[in-house]
């Protein structure tokens, strides 16, 4: 049976297929046959940058426990959520064909930060916002009893994960990985 590449993912597929079982993108219409192929998996495999950096960072935020152990705890929870988000957005990368040199995943890392940096700003604020007033209402109405300040922390942890949630779900997939054939 005589096969053809599918232009978008560079896999082989039959002659008379319409769309690529693979990507599912069209074949033939809209397709230039000037444009540069996309890189294969196996080119993008071979590119170790972003393990790089994210070893490098996570390895920086433990070695910053010797001089400041607090700052430490709070460089090792950035990092965590970090390295995570920048390596599953890398591997949807890999998994549409696009390759990154260290530039891109230098500020795709960069990226991942501020955007865990932002939820957890949002998560803080929305417990400050929370816990203090409604702590202080209830220590007013009872100073003797501690059980005020516990519903004021289990109200601010509510507040903090909803708002950090909700931030979260926006920002934590980029627009160009939900809707791959559409440019922004």
């Amino acid at each position: 049976m005589p096969t053809k590449v599918c232009p978008h993912c560079q896999v082989e597929i039959g002659e008379g297929v319409e769309n690529c079982p693979h990507c599912k993108r069209a074949i033939g219409d809209g397709v230039n046959p000037y444009q540069s192929p996309k890189a294969t998996a196996s080119d993008l495999r071979e590119q170790p940058w972003m393990s790089v950096i994210s070893g490098l960072f996570f390895g920086a935020s433990l070695a910053v426990w010797f001089f400041a152990p607090g700052l430490s705890i709070l460089l090792v929870l950035l990092a965590i959520p970090t390295i995570v988000r920048s390596l599953l957005i890398q591997q949807k990368l890999v998994a549409l064909g696009q390759a990154n040199g260290l530039l891109a995943q230098l500020g795709l890392f960069l990226g991942s930060g501020c955007v865990v940096t932002g939820i957890g700003v949002a998560g803080v604020a929305a417990f400050v916002a929370v816990c203090l007033p409604t702590g202080l209402m209830t220590y007013s109405w009872n100073p003797n009893r501690g059980d005020g300040i516990l519903f004021a922390l289990g109200l601010g942890f509510i507040a903090a994960v909803v708002s950090g949630g909700i931030i979260a779900r926006k920002f934590w997939w980029p627009r160009k990985l939900l809707r791959p054939d559409k440019s922004d």
